[in-house]
């Protein structure tokens, strides 16, 4: 579909933007849908792995944007997002890793 529409516009952002966006979202889900599936135990740890590849991702599509169609020079708005996900997502491996902590949350949301 988006080759489609690349061609049919006559650009030719497709090989250096939406291949490799589309490519890297996919991973990103399979990824967490395969481990989600096939392992039990460490869920925080898998999605605190995913927030922290979602944030590093934001900043490659930053820079796709930018190779692909000339915006800026450098990195401006993808840094802020990946700093708020990658704490959330270290929370989160923090969170599994430490009993006490696990157990307080337990009981105090009811999981």
């Amino acid at each position: 579909m988006l080759l489609y529409i690349n061609n049919r516009s006559g650009g030719n952002w497709f090989l250096t933007f939406a291949l490799p966006l589309c490519c890297g979202v996919a991973l990103i889900n399979i990824a967490v849908i395969a481990l989600t599936r096939y392992l039990r135990h460490g869920l925080l740890c898998i999605f605190g792995g995913a927030l922290i590849l979602t944030g590093t991702f934001m900043m490659v599509i930053e820079y796709l944007i930018n190779l692909t169609f000339g915006l800026r020079d450098h990195v401006i708005w993808s840094f802020y997002p990946f700093i708020i996900l990658a704490l959330l997502g270290v929370m989160l491996i923090i969170i599994e890793i430490c009993p006490p902590i696990k157990e307080s949350l337990r009981k105090k949301f009811f999981l």
